[in-house]
């Protein structure tokens, strides 16, 4: 998820993980943000932290992609509006993996870039599903200090019921 600003954006750790794992070409500025004198280490404690980016370039390419959902367009949604627009992504995911399977071996070797796009609606659906359990605090998302929380968002988990989630014994 990113979070677009005036003079800078906030892009999940997760997405910068899922970035430079794909073919997407990215700016070497983010790159060397990312790795500039340290060693990296993604892990699921961080996945769900922010990374700022303030560079007009880095910005701008933050801006384009399209998949990469956009917190400040969808934070005022109720979940059932979410919910929607991650089912009309499923459904675009669905007919293109149908063209996708219905194609012979030949054309699909032409049309690898479908696979891309198929692996970019993925991609967002679970963009949905986090920002839809995050909305019902389910999960927590520590967003930067100048980035407002939804309005109906308690930052704060039941932790009585959930320690009595975890707690709870088997039933035989």
């Amino acid at each position: 998820m990113k979070i677009l600003c005036e003079d800078k954006v906030y892009v999940q750790k997760d997405d910068i993980y899922f970035l430079i794992n794909s073919d997407i070409p990215i700016p070497v500025s983010i790159y060397s943000k990312l790795f500039d004198n340290e060693l990296v280490v993604f892990d699921k404690k961080i996945k769900n932290k922010f990374i700022e980016f303030n560079n007009n370039g880095e910005i701008e390419f933050f801006k384009d992609l399209k998949w990469l959902l956009d917190y400040n367009e969808l934070k005022d949604l109720t979940i059932p509006e979410l919910a929607k627009k991650a089912e009309e992504v499923v459904k675009k995911h669905n007919k293109l993996a149908k063209r996708y399977n219905a194609m012979s071996v030949n054309k699909k070797m032409r049309n690898s870039d479908i696979l891309r796009r198929i692996d970019l609606l993925d991609y967002k659906i679970e963009e949905y599903k986090t920002l839809i359990l995050f909305k019902d605090n389910k999960i927590k998302l520590e967003l930067p200090d100048d980035v407002e929380y939804p309005k109906e968002y308690k930052n704060k988990f039941n932790t009585k019921k959930l320690l009595k989630s975890l707690l709870k014994k088997p039933k035989k």
